[in-house]
């Protein structure tokens, strides 16, 4: 059990070096405005996915290593609290079922809370690469084609492309 406890304090003292700074990036990024581009680190679908299956793998994988945690502690004390009344109590039959069904809606509440967390982060911290990483240099080629009339002894008919770089 110490080595277990020694091990989650090293993790979290070390996530708080790679931290990925979600709520210094919730305020200036909305979410709700995230739509998919190709080079996107996360997915934020991925991320929800992974969440529910192991709570707080989502949030660990996106550098929220904290939240990521506390999500899995969340859900290993629950479960730790039901085996403990169930199997290591005198309670009644009928206390043992309550406590087993309100522990299964917890924990698919936390599942569920854990998975909307994930793709949150995964889409404000996609702004945020955007901003951090996005290239301010456009690249355009357009046709081009024009009449030269020399003076009226012939005329020219030069075609070709145009290249447009703005940065």
């Amino acid at each position: 059990m110490k080595r277990i406890l020694v091990i989650i304090t090293g993790l979290m003292i070390l996530s708080k070096a790679t931290d990925a700074q979600y709520s210094i990036y919730k305020a200036k990024y909305d979410y709700r405005t995230y739509s998919f581009q190709m080079g996107d680190p996360y997915n934020p679908s991925a991320m929800g996915f992974a969440s529910i299956v192991i709570p707080g793998l989502g949030q660990i994988i996106e550098g929220e290593s904290t939240r990521g945690l506390g999500f899995l502690g969340g859900s290993i004390a629950m479960a730790g609290f039901k085996w403990i009344v169930i199997w290591k109590t005198n309670a009644s039959y009928t206390a043992k079922d309550i406590i087993r069904k309100s522990n299964l809606v917890g924990q698919i509440g936390l599942r569920v809370w854990s998975g909307i967390n994930a793709g949150r982060i995964a889409k404000v911290n996609n702004l945020a690469f955007r901003d951090k990483y996005d290239s301010v240099l456009t690249m355009k080629i357009l046709p081009y084609s024009d009449l030269l009339d020399n003076y009226g002894f012939c005329k020219t008919y030069p075609v070709g492309l145009t290249l447009i770089l703005s940065f």
